[in-house]
């Protein structure tokens, strides 16, 4: 079968986090590392060129592509990724009009039809689960075979955009091997993780289940649906292990929406890490509804270290418009009782969502202060296209679509009421009052394990000095307004 090369398109740290991406992380792009594990226990040929990790601009990318004079080109798309990508397929394909490009991820999943109708250089489209969508495409255009046949692909037929269907969840995950990281740059040099979500290093973050429970307005739930498939402990143990004896990785990050759910899938891979002898510390994100006194002690005993809670708001009426489903005295108590079981919290707050005011954002910023919270992350609302609210967004402020800016720490939407300014203010404000406190300044010493970390510690906050200090013309007209 011919080779294939998937691609994770231009994107560098600092496009995603400006003045602050020293302390910024580099995340394995796991979407087409599963395809790739898949396609090559199919015995199809396959590279991956990740140009995030690489820090390669489009021409840059292009000349690793020529490289490989594949016949396929997979591309996984975020919408911020999608005119980069866009570029890239159409110097291509005007150089190679017989190569064939072919797209994926989260963005074409919630918005196929646009993306192919306005992007011509994009052949065809995956929607949804690719591993199997992606073979057996690839085997179909080898044999000349009817696309329609194929579920979850998109494809121009006579000046029309088709969809063939959508594919059925892929039920079981364990039937998937494990990721390709064999085939990307080395995980040593080019990954890393956040330097609030790091303890020792080399680290790196992991998924381990597809979907989500929750139906937060924010997210897009164009691939998975509310539907959630997870890998068993066992799985999960394997990939972890092939890590660590690969690439020598002491930390690792489970970015799961749910994690911690099931709550008997979790126990079990408790013990199986710990019966495993591997020297692992560990953290995760989690839904403030998902935990327990029981739970934090038994992860806490298995190497967990942090916990990274997705607060979003202190105000009632916004967590209601978000449909969070939880109070703000319940997330007090569970930051506390999680602190009481020895482990580290971190906060995601979004400001600047519909129905926002300087009266909640000042709100969420005394939460902050007065909460159990060791670690913050303030980024700014976004109207991906797969969110519920994305159609309507418009009725609550302004809306600049610009797909390059939607990475949550660029102003894309500016709510009723408010203005960029104000909202770059108090989010400098919210970063200034919570880390210049000295329980705040000590934790952080306290995670001083290596002479790297303590280096690249020393950048993040000479880059959050810079960035509270700097000349902005914008948050001096916001002062004084």
């Amino acid at each position: 079968m011919s080779k294939v090369v998937l691609v994770n398109p231009s994107l560098s740290v600092d496009s995603r986090y400006g003045v602050m991406s020293v302390a910024g992380g580099v995340e394995i792009p796991f979407g087409i590392c599963y395809l790739a594990g898949y396609l090559k226990e199919k015995k199809v040929s396959v590279q991956i060129i990740d140009a995030c990790a690489l820090n390669l601009d489009s021409d840059g990318l292009i000349g690793q592509i020529k490289k490989t004079n594949c016949r396929y080109l997979g591309i996984t798309v975020t919408t911020q990724q999608l005119p980069s990508a866009a570029a890239v397929a159409e110097k291509l394909k005007k150089e190679n009009p017989e190569l064939i490009i072919i797209v994926g991820g989260c963005h074409i999943s919630s918005s196929y039809e646009e993306t192919l109708r306005q992007n011509p250089f994009f052949d065809y489209a995956v929607v949804g689960e690719g591993e199997v969508t992606l073979f057996e495409l690839i085997k179909a255009l080898d044999n000349g075979q009817d696309l329609a046949q194929v579920p979850g692909v998109v494809f121009r037929q006579k000046g029309n955009i088709v969809f063939s269907g959508q594919r059925e969840r892929i039920k079981d995950i364990d039937l998937l091997p494990l990721p390709a990281f064999d085939l990307l740059s080395d995980i040593r040099k080019y990954y890393r993780l956040t330097i609030q979500n790091v303890i020792f290093h080399p680290g790196v973050s992991i998924i381990t289940s597809r979907g989500c429970f929750g139906k937060c307005v924010f997210c897009d739930r164009s691939v998975f649906g509310n539907c959630l498939t997870s890998h068993s402990p066992e799985y999960i143990l394997r990939m972890i292990t092939s890590l660590v004896d690969s690439y020598g990785i002491k930390s690792v990050m489970f970015q799961d929406d749910n994690f911690f759910l099931p709550k008997a899938r979790l126990f079990k891979f408790c013990d199986l890490l710990a019966a495993s002898g591997l020297d692992l510390k560990w953290s995760a994100s989690s839904r403030i509804d998902a935990v327990s006194e029981e739970l934090l002690i038994k992860i806490k005993q298995s190497g967990c270290w942090q916990i990274s809670y997705g607060i979003e708001s202190a105000n009632q009426e916004i967590l209601k418009f978000y449909n969070k489903k939880i109070e703000p005295e319940q997330i007090r108590k569970v930051l506390s009782m999680t602190k009481r079981c020895g482990i580290l919290t971190k906060g995601f707050f979004i400001f600047g969502g519909p129905k926002e005011s300087e009266e909640s954002l000042a709100e969420s910023i005394e939460f902050m202060l007065n909460a159990d919270l060791d670690d913050v992350s303030v980024t700014f609302f976004t109207p991906y296209p797969g969110i519920e609210i994305y159609k309507t967004i418009s009725s609550y402020g302004s809306f600049d679509a610009d797909y390059q800016k939607m990475s949550c720490f660029d102003i894309v939407f500016v709510p009723f009421g408010l203005t960029k300014e104000k909202l770059l203010y108090y989010q400098a404000k919210a970063l200034k009052l919570f880390y210049f406190r000295i329980p705040v300044i000590f934790s952080y010493l306290k995670r001083i394990r290596s002479f790297s970390f303590f280096l690249r510690l020393s950048a993040s906050s000479l880059a959050l000095l810079l960035n509270f200090f700097k000349k902005n013309e914008r948050l001096r007209k916001a002062v004084n307004n």
